[in-house]
């Protein structure tokens, strides 16, 4: 009778790498999830405990930053851009003049002491540039981006704080931005014209723009102005002025038009005829 063969028996070898305190080995490597290696030792690439979460601190806060710097409303502007150095000294003494004191910004950011020192050392490298040295004149255009800088500054914390207050934000010398006045109605186009258009059947429409508008309808009649039944579309138009097609040629047509936009469609303009190429 054979003999089953006898196979060698493998014994699993004993894993004998210490394992951490606390930890007992399973056969696998263990993966740490946390940042630090083993026995908390920093592991190279790898980032400090607790960095992803200041990261996301920083991020968070950043955007909160962003966020507030968009809903602030501009009321008044420093204007800093245009002025040569010696008007950037007298602005910047007109607005330390109107800040000082002001209850409206009790604690502004920067402080007026330090516009009085940056218009100061200004109004010094001014006089001393006139030696047309060239070290006088880089030290001067520095003092003016100083002067500029701290006055732009001055200007966004006086838009912040005023938060929407007008009268609050020209207390503080900067001047008031013009705001454009709210649409809350539509006129009737004026300056209706009409002509025959280039082709046969068209007729080019022309007239002046309506504040507020956004687009314009176009009507016309082509039996009886007087009764409005007779009024049909005849197109739309996002400028002030519309060629119709698609009328009888030769024939007599009316036209009117209205002003489209946030508030909603206006009143008709004057009814203006003219004839179909």
């Amino acid at each position: 009778m054979e003999q089953p063969v006898q196979l060698p028996v493998q014994h699993a070898q004993p894993d004998r790498r210490k394992a951490a305190p606390g930890k007992a080995r399973s056969g696998v490597v263990e993966k740490y999830i946390n940042s630090a290696g083993p026995f908390g030792v920093q592991m190279p690439g790898q980032r400090p405990s607790g960095a992803q979460d200041r990261g996301d601190q920083v991020n968070q806060t950043t955007e909160l930053e962003g966020s507030l710097k968009k809903r602030t409303m501009k009321l008044v502007k420093a204007e800093t851009r245009k002025l040569i150095g010696s008007q950037l000294v007298d602005k910047s003494a007109y607005v330390e003049g109107m800040m000082t004191g002001n209850v409206n910004f009790p604690t502004p950011v920067p402080a007026i002491a330090s516009l009085t020192a940056a218009r100061t050392a200004l109004t010094t490298a001014l006089e001393n540039a006139q030696s047309g040295a060239h070290a006088d004149i880089v030290v001067k255009n520095e003092a003016v981006k100083t002067l500029a800088g701290l006055l732009n500054s001055l200007c966004r914390y006086v838009n912040s704080v005023s938060a929407g207050d007008a009268d609050k934000a020209v207390s503080s010398g900067f001047a008031l931005i013009r705001q454009p006045d709210p649409v809350d109605h539509l006129d009737a186009p004026t300056g209706m014209k009409a002509s025959s258009g280039s082709y046969i059947g068209s007729v080019d429409l022309r007239w002046k723009r309506v504040r507020g508008a956004r687009m314009y309808n176009v009507y016309v009649n082509t039996t009886d102005p007087t009764k409005e039944s007779e009024w049909k579309p005849a197109g739309v138009s996002s400028k002030a002025k519309c060629t119709v097609i698609d009328q009888v040629s030769g024939g007599y047509c009316s036209f009117r038009v209205t002003a489209l936009g946030r508030v909603g469609e206006g009143p008709t303009s004057e009814v203006i005829g003219c004839r179909a190429a």
